[in-house]
């Protein structure tokens, strides 16, 4: 699993811009404000709100789940709608690890996550790539997912 993380992060740094224009981002003074990001998206994704989570997410990003990649923000607010159209579903996460990528507007997180809903429950890993804008926010470029196992139906 550590081994995908890696290539997905080593893509998403070969597809930005080597040298971006203006400032970088600090791997130590912007780790904060990853986290909080992270933190807040979270707490987007337990509040159920499709246009709330799809703020989070950059404009050109993409959510890769296994299945088909989802692709935009529009079509991830609509895949975040149709999870949340199931009363039940419940996504969290905790957050492991931030770190910012040195000389660059990247960052990524990495944790844990857990899904229910009224027929199944489910646990795994996840990363997410950010880019920090140039307001200072920290959007999602991709977010990824696996999980540890098959869904586990509920009875």
């Amino acid at each position: 699993m550590r081994r995908t993380h890696a290539v997905i992060l080593l893509l998403a740094i070969a597809c930005s811009r080597a040298t971006p224009a203006g400032p970088v981002a600090d791997p130590v003074a912007d780790r904060p404000a990853l986290r909080a990001a992270d933190s807040a998206w979270n707490q987007s994704s337990l509040a159920k709100v499709p246009d709330r989570m799809a703020e989070h997410y950059a404009p050109n990003a993409v959510a890769d789940f296994g299945a088909e990649p989802v692709r935009g923000r529009p079509a991830i607010r609509e895949m975040w709608a149709q999870s949340y159209a199931d009363t039940t579903y419940r996504t969290d996460w905790a957050m492991e690890r931030a770190e910012i990528v040195p000389g660059t507007l990247l960052g990524y997180t990495i944790g844990r996550w857990r899904q229910h809903s009224a027929t199944s429950d489910a646990t795994g890993t996840y990363v997410a790539v950010w880019q920090k804008q140039q307001d200072g926010r920290w959007l999602v470029l991709l977010d990824t997912g696996r999980p540890d196992h098959p869904a586990v139906a509920v009875r």
